[in-house]
């Protein structure tokens, strides 16, 4: 990787470090390119970025342990379960509903 400087015209202070001027690889233009523009609005992701991602990750939960349930792996290889246990996959699926309706509940206050 070639380190290159990278000009932003808009110089902002994070935490005592000014991150414009800040040497990066070529990679990771576009991660610090993010950070100046959050660092400018900090509400950018919105007042509810943990709600929003609590329904994320609650939804998925409920939905993928759903899935294993209804449609489990045709091909199973040595060591693998043939089917999801039914008793984890209800919790799992609990946690999921509940952590999906406090999210929405939130959401719509």
């Amino acid at each position: 990787m070639t380190l290159a400087r990278i000009p932003i015209p808009v110089w902002a202070m994070t935490t005592g470090v000014l991150i414009s001027s800040v040497r990066l690889p070529n990679d990771l233009r576009v991660i610090r390119e993010l950070l100046m523009i959050y660092a400018q609005d900090p509400n950018l992701l919105g007042d509810n970025l943990l709600a929003w991602l609590l329904l994320a990750m609650g939804g998925a939960l409920f939905a993928g342990t759903a899935l294993a349930l209804l449609r489990p792996p045709e091909n199973t290889k040595e060591g693998q379960l043939e089917k999801a246990p039914l008793g984890r996959s209800i919790v799992q699926m609990l946690l999921g509903f509940v952590a999906s309706a406090w999210a929405l509940a939130t959401l719509l206050a």
